[in-house]
Protein backbone atom coordinates (compact mmCIF):
# COMPACT_ATOMS: atom_id res chain seq x y z
CA UNK A 1 0.00 0.00 0.00
CA UNK A 2 1.49 3.55 -1.17
CA UNK A 3 0.26 7.00 -2.33
CA UNK A 4 -2.15 9.21 -0.58
CA UNK A 5 -3.46 10.24 -3.32
CA UNK A 6 -5.43 7.95 -6.24
CA UNK A 7 -6.64 8.81 -9.58
CA UNK A 8 -10.26 7.65 -10.62
CA UNK A 9 -12.01 8.29 -13.65
CA UNK A 10 -9.14 10.91 -14.89
CA UNK A 11 -9.27 12.69 -11.36
CA UNK A 12 -7.24 12.76 -8.71
CA UNK A 13 -8.86 12.35 -5.43
CA UNK A 14 -7.98 11.51 -1.99
CA UNK A 15 -7.80 8.26 -0.84
CA UNK A 16 -5.06 5.37 -0.86
CA UNK A 17 -4.96 3.38 -3.89
CA UNK A 18 -3.57 -0.69 -3.53
CA UNK A 19 -2.72 -3.49 -5.36
CA UNK A 20 -3.70 -3.04 -9.63
CA UNK A 21 -4.71 0.83 -8.87
CA UNK A 22 -1.52 1.59 -7.08
CA UNK A 23 0.62 -0.21 -10.00
CA UNK A 24 -1.52 2.06 -12.46
CA UNK A 25 -1.21 4.99 -10.92
CA UNK A 26 2.71 4.28 -10.60
CA UNK A 27 2.54 4.14 -14.04
CA UNK A 28 0.81 7.41 -14.94
CA UNK A 29 3.48 9.20 -12.75
CA UNK A 30 6.41 7.52 -14.11
CA UNK A 31 4.65 8.48 -17.78
CA UNK A 32 3.77 11.96 -17.15
CA UNK A 33 7.32 13.39 -15.30
CA UNK A 34 9.28 15.13 -17.51
CA UNK A 35 13.44 13.86 -17.61
CA UNK A 36 15.05 16.25 -14.89
CA UNK A 37 11.71 17.62 -13.22
CA UNK A 38 12.92 15.66 -10.21
CA UNK A 39 15.48 16.97 -8.29
CA UNK A 40 16.49 13.75 -6.45
CA UNK A 41 16.78 11.78 -9.92
CA UNK A 42 17.27 14.33 -12.72
CA UNK A 43 18.08 11.31 -14.96
CA UNK A 44 13.98 9.67 -14.49
CA UNK A 45 11.17 10.52 -16.70
CA UNK A 46 10.75 10.57 -20.23
CA UNK A 47 12.06 14.08 -22.44
CA UNK A 48 8.50 15.15 -23.54
CA UNK A 49 9.29 18.60 -23.97
CA UNK A 50 13.26 18.79 -23.23
CA UNK A 51 13.27 22.61 -24.24
CA UNK A 52 11.53 22.39 -27.64
CA UNK A 53 13.28 19.33 -28.65
CA UNK A 54 11.73 16.25 -26.46
CA UNK A 55 9.30 14.03 -28.21
CA UNK A 56 6.36 16.34 -27.77
CA UNK A 57 8.43 19.14 -29.05
CA UNK A 58 10.24 18.08 -32.33
CA UNK A 59 8.45 18.51 -35.32
CA UNK A 60 9.71 14.80 -36.52
CA UNK A 61 9.67 11.95 -34.15
CA UNK A 62 10.28 8.07 -34.58
CA UNK A 63 7.15 6.54 -33.22
CA UNK A 64 8.55 2.96 -32.26
CA UNK A 65 11.38 4.81 -30.38
CA UNK A 66 9.15 6.82 -28.55
CA UNK A 67 6.29 3.56 -27.99
CA UNK A 68 10.30 1.46 -26.99
CA UNK A 69 10.99 4.73 -24.20
CA UNK A 70 7.58 3.89 -22.72
CA UNK A 71 6.87 0.59 -23.00
CA UNK A 72 10.51 0.24 -20.69
CA UNK A 73 9.37 2.70 -18.21
CA UNK A 74 5.99 0.87 -17.62
CA UNK A 75 8.17 -2.16 -17.60
CA UNK A 76 10.60 -0.94 -14.86
CA UNK A 77 7.21 -0.25 -12.52
CA UNK A 78 7.18 -2.37 -9.58
CA UNK A 79 4.44 -4.81 -10.20
CA UNK A 80 4.21 -5.27 -13.67
CA UNK A 81 4.77 -8.51 -15.66
CA UNK A 82 4.78 -7.53 -18.82
CA UNK A 83 3.16 -5.23 -21.28
CA UNK A 84 0.28 -6.95 -22.99
CA UNK A 85 -0.17 -3.82 -25.59
CA UNK A 86 0.93 -0.76 -26.01
CA UNK A 87 -0.64 2.27 -29.16
CA UNK A 88 0.75 5.71 -29.31
CA UNK A 89 -1.24 8.04 -31.05
CA UNK A 90 0.50 12.06 -31.40
CA UNK A 91 -1.59 14.96 -32.62
CA UNK A 92 0.88 17.15 -33.50
CA UNK A 93 -1.48 20.19 -33.40
CA UNK A 94 -2.25 20.24 -30.33
CA UNK A 95 1.04 18.18 -28.97
CA UNK A 96 0.09 15.57 -27.05
CA UNK A 97 0.51 12.13 -26.67
CA UNK A 98 -2.11 9.37 -26.23
CA UNK A 99 -1.00 5.91 -24.77
CA UNK A 100 -3.60 2.75 -24.55
CA UNK A 101 -1.59 0.12 -22.43
CA UNK A 102 -2.69 -3.11 -21.56
CA UNK A 103 -0.59 -4.51 -18.64
CA UNK A 104 -0.27 -7.72 -17.09
CA UNK A 105 0.51 -7.48 -13.11
CA UNK A 106 2.60 -9.69 -11.09
CA UNK A 107 -1.24 -10.11 -9.13
CA UNK A 108 -2.35 -12.10 -12.62
CA UNK A 109 -4.98 -9.46 -13.91
CA UNK A 110 -4.34 -7.45 -17.35
CA UNK A 111 -5.39 -3.69 -16.82
CA UNK A 112 -5.96 -1.56 -19.32
CA UNK A 113 -5.60 2.55 -19.18
CA UNK A 114 -5.34 5.16 -21.32
CA UNK A 115 -4.23 8.83 -20.88
CA UNK A 116 -3.05 11.82 -22.52
CA UNK A 117 0.14 13.51 -21.90
CA UNK A 118 0.47 17.06 -23.13
CA UNK A 119 -1.44 20.17 -24.73
CA UNK A 120 -2.83 23.02 -22.84
CA UNK A 121 -3.91 23.77 -20.17
CA UNK A 122 -7.50 25.74 -19.50
CA UNK A 123 -4.72 29.11 -19.27
CA UNK A 124 -3.32 28.11 -22.93
CA UNK A 125 -0.22 27.20 -21.06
Amino acid sequence: MAWDLEFKNGDLTGGIATGDDEVIQRIRTRLFRERAEWFLNTASGLPWYQDGKGILGAALREKSTVDLLIRKRILETEGVARVVKLNTLFSIGSRTCSVYMQVLMNSGSVVEDTLTIGGEDEDGV
